[in-house]
């Protein structure tokens, strides 16, 4: 039930127009027979809509108009009027009037038309407060989540963004950056870049999804993002636009890039060593790694090795069996490093002696064995 605030100089009118608005069941009524009852009465509680007449004794309703718009905004006012009073209707307009109903004929038709007008004032209002909520918690999301946001027409002006976006391209707020194009941001050099994407993904109306690009920050640093661009369609389908969407990672990309030259150098200091390396599950003995001296010793791809047992390159009789080796492992897992000779066989069948050096290693959650192998069949033997 919506509350009114109904004003007029007339009691009699005052009281029927009460007895027809309440009767609808949509409206409770409180009256007042001036501007400054009326007054008061707004400035004592809550109102959903007014009601007032133009001709009172003392001020008027267009003066009461005035002051209700100077201190309750767009409160929904209604205006009664006398019949040919076109300038009173204008003036009333000019100051934000919601509707005006011209007294006369038909009463009951009269306060049907109002109460009509009535809920068509209040609805409206709550329609455009709805939206106006909705708007600003729209705005609140777009601004508080880290991914930036914008829109672009056809010609690759901005037509809105957030405001992280737009601290990005070099303004303080996304209304400073509408209007505008890449050319006048901060990451001017890269506008032609960024207008023939928009211009790909207009044209054929496709996505371009996840791909990285550079940014020019305001203070002249680049910065590397992940960058989502889809076209901006209306109701009917066509395109109007594109919305982009995209996430710093420069952070990201210097881990990455980091961690590949470490991956880089680890590949280039593994397979630069003279002794064969080969890594084992601790928990199975299966091979998960060699160097390429591994490759060059026994004359196997490291594929082959990745599928063989330790076995499959040994001497095969003891103490140089597959159990034999696992055996070493299960020592070095439980027992700590461990230094002894083995007699190797290469994929052409050649036998050779070895030393091996086993040291037990953690790598993330995989318990691993590094096993160090130096080929020793060259070496002197010693003549007591």
């Amino acid at each position: 039930m919506y509350s009114l605030l109904y004003v007029d100089d007339e009691p009699d009118l005052l009281e029927l127009g009460t007895v027809f608005l309440e009767e609808t069941g949509d409206f409770q009524v409180t009256t007042a027979t001036s501007v400054d009852e009326g007054l008061a009465v707004l400035a004592r509680g809550h109102i959903d809509a007014v009601i007032s007449d133009y001709q009172m004794d003392g001020r008027d309703g267009l003066s009461f108009l005035l002051d209700v718009r100077k201190t309750y905004g767009d409160l929904p006012f209604i205006l009664f009027t006398g019949r040919g009073r076109e300038e009173v209707v204008i003036e009333a307009i000019n100051n934000g009037v919601d509707f005006y109903i011209q007294k006369g004929g038909d009463v009951t038709v009269q306060f049907a038309e109002l109460s009509h007008k009535i809920l068509q004032a209040i609805r409206r209002k709550e329609a455009e407060n709805d939206l106006f909520h909705s708007r600003q918690m729209l705005e609140l999301v777009l601004d508080t989540i880290p991914q930036r946001v914008f829109w672009k027409d056809t010609r690759c002006v901005f037509l809105g963004c957030n405001k992280p976006l737009a601290r990005d391209t070099g303004y303080s707020h996304p209304r400073d950056l509408v209007g505008k194009d890449d050319f006048q941001t901060a990451s001017c050099e890269l506008a032609g870049h960024y207008q023939a994407d928009d211009r790909r993904v207009m044209e054929t109306g496709i996505p371009k999804l996840s791909f990285e690009e550079p940014q020019i920050k305001p203070d002249g640093q680049q910065a590397w993002l992940r960058t989502s661009k889809v076209p901006l369609r209306n109701k009917d389908g066509e395109i109007i636009g594109v919305l982009g969407t995209y996430e710093d990672i420069t952070d990201q990309k210097r881990t990455h890039d980091e961690l590949a030259r470490a991956k880089e150098y680890f590949a280039a200091i593994f397979d630069s060593v003279n002794d064969a390396i080969f890594v084992h599950d601790a928990t199975t003995g299966r091979i998960v790694n060699v160097n390429q001296t591994c490759t060059r010793m026994y004359g196997y791809l490291r594929e082959e090795f990745l599928s063989m047992d330790v076995g499959d390159f040994s001497a095969g009789i003891p103490p140089y069996t597959q159990e034999d080796a696992i055996g070493w492992i299960s020592r070095c897992t439980n027992g700590g490093p461990q230094l002894f000779r083995w007699l190797s066989r290469r994929k052409d069948g050649t036998l050779f002696m070895t030393e091996v050096n086993m040291r037990s290693a953690r790598i993330g959650s995989q318990e691993l064995v590094i096993v160090t192998e130096r080929d020793i069949s060259s070496r002197p033997k010693i003549v007591p």
